[in-house]
């Protein structure tokens, strides 16, 4: 593979490889679908200790960041932001209630999965888990989302 470089601050770096971290979306608010977290391309410059000398893919501007921060893969970093923000987002309980009704939509199989992606729950995901999620969420429970309307939830 051809080797790649680049000058920055005068000096000039091989590029490594490139790894992709998870950043904040400056431009997500609740007026949009943006994403709150985005998977970030960096090229990695040199590696230290416990940190890589790093620059955003595009930009000219060199960082030391933790190891810890990043991924080998696109996919790799795409599957962290899942499972470290989506399913953590603060939802009101009257938003949760309009999820369940969401929820209620989607068709389940003989074996109690849900049969199409539902927020971030893929496909194939037993009921009660998605179930356990509004059960931990909502602050009186599943209890009330499953009896909603009937007049005994509340």
């Amino acid at each position: 593979m051809k080797k790649r470089f680049v000058k920055v601050g005068g000096v000039r770096y091989e590029i490594l490889r490139r790894m992709w971290r998870i950043c904040n979306n400056p431009r997500s608010n609740d007026w949009n679908d943006e994403p709150e977290h985005l998977a970030v391309p960096y090229e990695i410059l040199e590696e230290k200790k416990g940190s890589y000398v790093c620059m955003r893919a595009g930009w000219h501007q060199k960082n030391v960041l933790d190891k810890g921060q990043f991924y080998r893969t696109k996919e790799e970093c795409l599957a962290a932001i899942i499972e470290k923000y989506s399913l953590s987002k603060k939802f009101s309980d009257e938003q949760l209630e309009e999820l369940w009704g969401i929820l209620g939509d989607i068709p389940v199989n003989d074996n109690d999965e849900i049969m199409e992606r539902f927020m971030d729950f893929p496909a194939g995901t037993h009921k009660e888990d998605v179930w356990h999620w509004f059960d931990e969420k909502h602050s009186k429970g599943v209890y009330v989302l499953m009896h909603l309307g009937e007049g005994d939830g509340e």
